[in-house]
């Protein structure tokens, strides 16, 4: 096609009297598209699946996109849903993590108005749902979508919904568009336009030949906002964030004896020189600069890259939580049967050994599933018991559910400067932090209103007065029976009178104070409502026992 650059991926398998290959998976790429970005195919391991890396040529931005097409279940091409959907969260676990993805397609799957997210845990806005119906398929998708921290896009930010497919025999919703849960305001302005809407927006019915029939699927399109994506040059900061690892148990007995006369000039200098903070800073930054050369040229030690993906050479746990013992032996005879089979020489025991490889493969997909589904299951329930018990860790176990983690966790070394760019690299971050931390705690202007003292750093709300709300709410939040030996009673701040009267008191006695101001000899605040009210000095002690 003219404008465009087609990347395809067919089947491998056709029938034997087909004159050429049908069908199969591809993108058209248009052609300016091409020439700004740098396309490449990462994954076509798996049929009906193909993923592509877009990144750019400057290296500011890039995400990855993924085709699939899952055949429906009576098709003579019909496979295993649930072999496909676990290739495909392993494709996500792997290419998911270090940039935007995104997953596209006819999975044949009908979702009804089932939920793609664990509701109370993904704050995810509720789809516009236009078709009810529902098949196996819909299921499997959406228990795919909810292991894979992912989300539909159909009917989320969308300008207009409809179904995806539409023919005599009816309309369904089978084509998606899926993508990440905490990307979703990335993908803007979805929309579904069939078939019949497309010819006549673009006047093309005259030129369509009668003959032929027109395609039973809508076209999906939508806008991913590359601005709001803050990579910058993340993977060149990533690649060089490593550090060095030494061996400290191994410290010869000549550590620092080459450098012995050039520790005594760093204690000289400390001891000659004034009491400056940035003096001594300096000469603390030669002694770790010393320290670090030493260790270098005397000590073993191994260079750590932390960093994700195939990148980092950091120990790691790569076993999935749901993994069990029994999972590996079954995993282990599906390789046997395998082997066995890809070995045979013979035709009829080639049959037999598939038959073989097929039975032990459904067994071990069944109970990896039931063995997923039991983990989720079982981390749903404790969720429910600490949303009950202990909220706080509640909160802990939602953090480490889910794939969304792992994408997460890198953040990004890059900050946004007052006039509105992004800046890289660890020194711009690093200023930029510096200049709004000093500007937070040594702002410009101050408000001389809540100035009371120059002396004193101002905070305002400690210039504030203390409310007899407050009072009561404190004598309130003690425990009972742990201070018996406190002014005011807890029982007391009860008495709604006992309250009301603490607000006068405290009332006369800040207009009492203001009008003693210009009288320091004369009787203060204290003893004038003493005498308007006939209490004794020794009740004053508490404001509850002066009322009373």
């Amino acid at each position: 096609m003219a404008g465009y650059k087609w990347i395809g991926h067919n089947r491998s398998e056709i029938h034997v009297r087909a004159k050429k290959g049908s069908g199969g998976v591809g993108f058209l790429v248009r052609s300016i598209l091409a020439t700004q970005y740098n396309i490449e195919v990462i994954d076509s391991s798996k049929e009906g699946i193909l993923w592509i890396s877009l990144e750019h040529k400057d290296g500011k931005d890039g995400f990855k996109a993924c085709v699939c097409y899952l055949p429906p279940v009576n098709s003579t091409r019909n496979v295993d849903a649930n072999e496909f959907y676990d290739a495909l969260l392993s494709q996500v676990h792997m290419y998911g993590k270090d940039s935007l993805f995104l997953l596209c397609g006819d999975f044949n799957s009908r979702c009804s108005n089932f939920e793609d997210y664990i509701p109370g845990v993904d704050k995810i806005p509720e789809r516009n749902i236009v078709d009810f119906k529902s098949n196996l398929y819909g299921e499997l998708l959406c228990e795919y979508l909810i292991n894979s921290s992912c989300c539909i896009l159909n009917g989320r930010n969308c300008v207009k919904n409809n179904y995806t497919y539409v023919s005599q025999l009816g309309s369904s919703v089978v084509d998606y568009c899926i993508v990440p849960y905490e990307s979703l305001n990335l993908f803007e302005s979805f929309e579904v336009i069939t078939m019949s809407e497309l010819l006549e927006k673009h006047k093309l019915l005259e030129y369509a030949d009668p003959r032929v029939s027109k395609p039973d699927h809508s076209m999906l399109i939508w806008n991913i906002n590359i601005d709001k994506i803050v990579r910058g040059n993340m993977n060149e900061e990533i690649n060089t964030c490593e550090y060095k690892k030494y061996d400290l148990n191994n410290i010869p007995s000549s550590f620092l004896a080459t450098h012995l006369h050039k520790i005594e000039d760093l204690i000289s200098s400390l001891e000659v020189q004034s009491a400056n903070c940035s003096e001594i800073d300096q000469i603390y930054s030669d002694f770790v600069n010393l320290l670090k050369v030493e260790m270098t040229e005397n000590l073993s030690y191994k260079v750590i890259k932390m960093s994700s993906g195939l990148l980092s050479n950091k120990r790691r746990r790569i076993k999935k939580p749901w993994w069990t013992d029994k999972l590996t032996q079954l995993w282990n005879n599906v390789c046997v049967a395998e082997k066995a089979m890809l070995g045979s020489k013979s035709d009829s025991r080639k049959r037999q050994c598939r038959i073989e490889f097929i039975d032990k493969r459904k067994t071990f997909d069944r109970e990896a599933q039931r063995a997923k589904r039991t983990h989720w299951r079982k981390q749903m329930v404790e969720i429910d018991d600490m949303e009950t018990t202990n909220h706080s860790e509640f909160w802990k176990k939602i953090g480490r559910i889910g794939v969304g983690t792992e994408r997460r966790k890198l953040i990004p070394m890059s900050v946004q400067l007052p006039d509105g760019t992004i800046a890289h690299g660890r020194e711009a971050v690093v200023s930029e932090w510096k200049r709004a931390y000093c500007s937070l705690l040594n702002p410009e202007t101050v408000n001389s209103e809540y100035v009371m003292d120059q002396r004193l750093d101002t905070e305002i709300e400690m210039n504030n007065e203390i409310t007899s709300f407050e009072v009561v709410n404190a004598v309130r939040s003690l425990k009972p029976n742990l201070f018996n030996d406190t002014d005011i009673d807890k029982q007391q701040v009860n008495n709604a009178i006992h309250v009301k009267l603490m607000s006068d008191f405290k009332q006369k006695w800040n207009e009492d104070l203001h009008k003693d101001t210009t009288r320091r000899n004369g009787p203060g605040a204290c003893h004038s409502i003493c005498e308007q009210r006939h209490i004794a000095n020794s009740q004053l002690s508490c404001p509850i026992n002066f009322i009373e």
